[in-house]
């Protein structure tokens, strides 16, 4: 049902606004995350990359440039290419901290991103404080024991096992329980 009107929404914007307008490129985004949201990475790719151009030119120093290639890396992160995923997060984690504080909630999201595709390419010095910062941050915003950051308390307990830090392992995984 979502699709059809989004759809009707972005033809209608491209009407009244012309096709380079940002509500055509709310709008397209929108339509890219519900194909997203629906398990269609294809079908959302163009929809995000339109308003990702659309964005670059109109307003290349907003939040939503930051946003949308998080949402790009995140379907990179689903079709499982981690290091296509990374190279995203990267450029939106830089576009965020341009735009926004360092506590912010989508800094704090891309880095926590970040992380996870770096873990998952045993860059593990480097996703280590990506996720700490981040699950700390996260953490204070939405309450230490919020179930969204199970996973994350889950990688770093991987990483003190890796390390050889036992005893922290078993505290961060005693956490996630």
């Amino acid at each position: 049902l979502a699709v059809p009107l989004l759809e009707r929404a972005l033809k209608i914007f491209e009407a009244s606004f012309g096709a380079q307008d940002i509500r055509v490129a709310v709008a397209a985004n929108n339509l890219g995350l519900t194909y997203a949201d629906q398990g269609d990475p294809k079908s959302a790719r163009p929809y995000l990359q339109r308003a990702l151009a659309i964005y670059q030119v109109a307003r290349p120093d907003h939040p939503s440039v930051g946003q949308i290639l998080d949402n790009l890396g995140t379907l990179e992160w689903a079709e499982g290419r981690p290091a296509a995923a990374a190279s995203i997060y990267r450029q939106a984690l830089s576009q965020l901290r341009r735009t926004l504080p360092e506590d912010h909630f989508y800094v704090l999201q891309a880095r926590y991103n970040l992380g996870e595709a770096l873990l998952s390419l045993n860059q593990v010095d480097e996703a280590a404080p990506l996720l700490k910062e981040s699950l700390d941050g996260l953490a204070a915003k939405l309450g230490a024991d919020n179930v969204a950051l199970c996973a994350g308390w889950s990688y770093l307990a991987k990483i003190a096992e890796m390390r050889g830090e036992l005893d922290r392992a078993e505290a961060l995984f005693a956490r996630v329980l």
